[in-house]
């Protein structure tokens, strides 16, 4: 009632519309009865219209009589009568998307009643949101209100319910076992945790396009900013909230926890169970559910998961494809008594004895039973199991081996869903258990960027062949992802189940733009979601690690797009309309640019593997690559800028631009700057990112080096005692630094470690000068290859000036092979660099 009155009071502003619990209430000008079939509206309902009996179904129905106006809405079940108002809300004109909400606003229109007759029923009764934990533009960085907006986009598209998945070293998963917890890692931010190629930087003000978009130096959610020892609690705090909001919207709640990678058996819980409760697979330490004491380390991990969040609807045991220790066992790892019941089931199922999953499949049944068990003696038999992973190699195996209450939830990585043969093999499964298939709105490996994929047509005949009970989407990113999720959406319900993508375009451009430029607006979405540009990968160090696919032609049709845009009326639009047409038209010049950039870098690297360095250079200095991400801020910024796309800025700093400066380096356009400083890495991080980025007050790019990068310590002098005379750049240097009393080396190449052009260099070396390096004396020596070796003996750690000011070493030397070998041999006392420049003087 709250949210019906809430927006109606938004759209029809010249009325008031107000709410009352009451079954019985004094009749207005018009009133509005909403209720469930088991909680009517209305005394004698069934004399008004048919109760709902499709689950998730609900009826509208209106009476207009001399003196007032009635309708009543009744749901199925109390998420059934949410989902008829947002119904109802869309057909009075509101555009309801993953991202944001549009609403339309008619100050001179009365209510039109008649709009009040309107019945629907769920295709599928599972609808599922999936966003997952691993990247700075994903949930990892959400705070609670960024979540509600989530959940309540995907309840207003009339989704059924929300997924979430924790690696095993997510924070918001952990217990204590026999006296020991679980390690955990970290909720990423630009400073903390490495999951998946996340790249650190000291201040995300500095990097491109993030003066106007971020207001602190660090990047992530409140709870990933506690002090180490909070994160676990801090993150259950958080998804405590984020789990009763999403229960309070009616939503299920699907929690896929990770129970096969080294993170989910953590050794130091295992090594507490007896002998005979262990098992090893691929040479990791395992707990043997049939075991007493086994079964008791998967319990207290149940126990633990439902009294942190007893909201939980849907357990899914989630595993890897392969590479894990329980993907990884092997039959003569197996107990006996595993061994005898396996060999019983090949009897049973020949066929398993050719599937190379069944091993594994085998063993992981055993989690899944373990806690189905759980569950049943903690009286939480309501909580229903799934299975999932990603591709389809293992449903063979694991349908032989899972019980049968067990559904399926295969992640379409190959995103073939689409094909006969992969719909033939899901149905095959599909007949014998739940089966949800989930679908890609984009892909972290290779299209995370651009446009989202184009929605399946048929979408609801698709799923029927795979014998489906319904579908997921996995996602990160919220915009512009939103016409997917709105086309299956409309696609999974009976009324719309035939909706043409053409159709859905049409009404986002009515509903965004206005009806003014329905018509063409509605063909530049349809042209955009099947030709716009998808590029770049968020799972590794670089977000460019192929080439881009026909670049000519994507370029060509940005063009066209334009040209479509161009052909608008601002003047006719609203404000907000506005908005949105300057944010498409500046994200078609972004894709335009990035590229042309891209193209002129890859022919410059191209141009110097040839030995072409004067060509290689005018190809680089065609870039510019600053330029096109400043765009793309500006481009988001024109509505709302979302976690998101603000992560995307960081990205291209931290992932795609430190390319360009690499090659200016390697071709001697820019210098090499290196500052010491100490580095955070996650020892449990998956796909773990490398490299550690200082952007200094200028907004030059510095790459930070560390003890692991080093095998030197490094240190922070918080203080910056004496030192506040100095330019802010070189104040910042100082205050970082290595230390060593042995003698170290280094070897340094251009930013992410490509070799140098051959040429005479001069090299900066500042050090940290204090009391205690104050006598100190060192050699240096310099390598730059060979016959090019600088050799300076007996050199003093002294200040010729104030005695606070850099201590700056500068030398000449001559690189003929692709890098400089830095040498320090301290004499009597500590060391201290704090960074070095490498210029190239020819």
């Amino acid at each position: 009632c709250w949210e019906l009155a809430r927006f109606l009071n938004q759209m029809y502003s010249g009325f008031s519309f107000g709410t009352s619990i009451k079954k019985v209430m004094k009749l207005s000008r018009f009133n509005i009865h909403l209720g469930t079939a088991q909680n009517p509206p209305l005394v004698n309902l069934e004399k008004w219209l048919e109760i709902p009996k499709v689950p998730g179904g609900y009826i509208a129905k209106s009476s207009i009589g001399p003196k007032s106006k009635l309708a009543v809405i009744v749901g199925a079940d109390s998420r059934a009568v949410l989902q008829a108002v947002y119904a109802l809300l869309e057909k009075l004109g509101c555009g309801f998307y993953l991202s944001y909400t549009q609403v339309p606003n008619y100050p001179d229109q009365s209510f039109p009643f008649e709009s009040m007759n309107f019945e629907d029923a769920p295709v599928f009764p599972e609808r599922i949101v999936f966003n997952w934990h691993n990247f700075l533009s994903s949930c990892a960085t959400w705070d609670l209100p960024q979540w509600q907006q989530w959940i309540d986009q995907s309840c207003r598209m009339r989704y059924s319910g929300v997924m979430v998945h924790a690696y095993g070293n997510n924070p918001m998963v952990s217990y204590t076992h026999n006296g020991q917890t679980k390690p955990v890692g970290y909720l990423t931010t630009t400073i903390k945790g490495r999951d998946w190629g996340t790249q650190h930087v000291n201040d995300v003000r500095r990097l491109i396009g993030g003066a106007e978009i971020f207001t602190e130096p660090v990047f992530g959610c409140a709870a990933a900013k506690v002090p180490d020892t909070e994160r676990a609690d801090a993150a259950k705090q958080l998804m405590k909230q984020v789990f009763a909001h999403a229960r309070n919207r009616g939503m299920d709640i699907y929690f896929a926890l990770d129970v096969d990678t080294p993170s989910s058996n953590p050794p130091n819980v295992i090594r507490t169970l007896p002998v005979e409760a262990r098992l090893t697979g691929g040479g990791h330490p395992l707990a043997n559910p049939d075991t007493p004491a086994g079964y008791a380390f998967y319990r207290r991990q149940i126990l633990t998961l439902l009294q942190d969040y007893p909201q939980i609807t849907h357990l899914i045991v989630w595993h890897r494809s392969g590479g894990t220790p329980w993907r990884r066992i092997k039959i003569e790892e197996f107990p006996k008594v595993w061994k005898d019941e396996y060999q019983k089931m090949l009897e049973t199922h020949p066929e398993a004895k050719k599937l190379r999953e069944s091993p594994s499949m085998f063993a992981i049944a055993k989690i899944a039973q373990a806690f189905r068990r759980t569950l049943n003696e903690i009286n939480r038999s309501d909580v229903r199991l799934g299975t999932g992973t990603w591709n389809y190699n293992h449903l063979e195996a694991a349908d032989i081996f899972m019980p049968k209450e067990v559904g399926f939830y295969p992640l379409d990585w190959i995103v073939k869903f689409d094909t006969d043969q992969i719909k033939n093999a899901l149905g095959a499964v599909g007949k014998n258990r739940p089966m949800i298939p989930i679908v890609w709105a984009h892909h972290d490996d290779h299209r995370y960027m651009g446009r989202c994929y184009t929605p399946y047509a048929d979408f609801t005949a698709q799923l029927h062949q795979c014998n489906a009970k319904g579908f997921g989407i996995i996602h990160w990113t919220t915009r512009p992802l939103d016409l997917y999720f709105k086309s299956l959406a409309q696609q999974t319900w009976q009324n719309s189940k035939h909706e043409s993508l053409a159709v859905t375009c049409r009404q986002m451009a009515q509903q965004t733009f206005g009806k003014i430029h329905q018509d063409l607006l509605g063909r530049y979405l349809e042209n955009w979601i099947s030709k716009a540009p998808q590029f770049g990968r968020e799972t590794s160090d670089r977000f460019i690690d192929r080439a881009l696919d026909h670049p000519q032609q994507i370029i060509q049709d940005c063009q066209h797009r334009l040209a479509m845009l161009q052909k608008l009326e601002p003047a006719q639009m609203e404000s907000r309309q506005r908005e949105w047409n300057e944010y498409y038209r500046e994200m078609e010049q972004f894709f335009i640019e990035f590229y042309q950039n891209e193209q002129n870098l890859q022919k410059s690297k191209s141009l110097l593997l040839e030995g072409k360095v004067a060509e290689a250079r005018a190809a680089l200095e065609a870039t510019r690559p600053e330029n096109v991400i400043e765009r793309y801020s500006r481009a988001c910024r024109k509505v709302a800028i979302s976690r998101g796309e603000q992560a995307l800025v960081i990205s291209l700093n931290l992932r795609w631009l430190p390319y360009f400066i690499a090659q200016r380096q390697a071709l001697g356009l820019e210098p090499i700057r290196i500052n010491f400083q100490p580095t955070q890495h996650d020892p449990l991080a998956q796909g773990a990112g490398s490299r550690t980025f200082y952007v200094d007050p200028e907004r030059n790019f510095w790459l930070s080096l560390g003890e692991k990068e080093t095998r030197i310590e490094a240190h922070t002098d918080e203080t910056l005692a004496g030192l506040r005379t100095l330019p802010d750049t070189q104040r910042e240097i100082k205050a970082t630094f290595l230390q060593s009393s042995k003698p170290f080396s280094l070897r340094l190449k251009n930013m992410v470690g490509g070799n140098l052009t051959s040429g005479i260099y001069r090299v900066d070396v500042y050090f940290r000068y204090n009391s205690r390096t104050a006598k100190t004396r060192f050699d240096l020596v310099l390598k730059g290859g060979k016959n090019s070796r600088g050799s300076h003996q007996n050199l003093r750690m002294k200040n010729e000036n104030d005695g606070v000011s850099p201590i700056k070493l500068e030398y000449e030397i001559k690189i003929t092979q692709g890098f400089l070998d830095v040498e320090c041999r301290p004499k009597n006392g500590p060391l201290q660099p704090a960074a070095i420049t490498i210029t190239k003087k020819n």
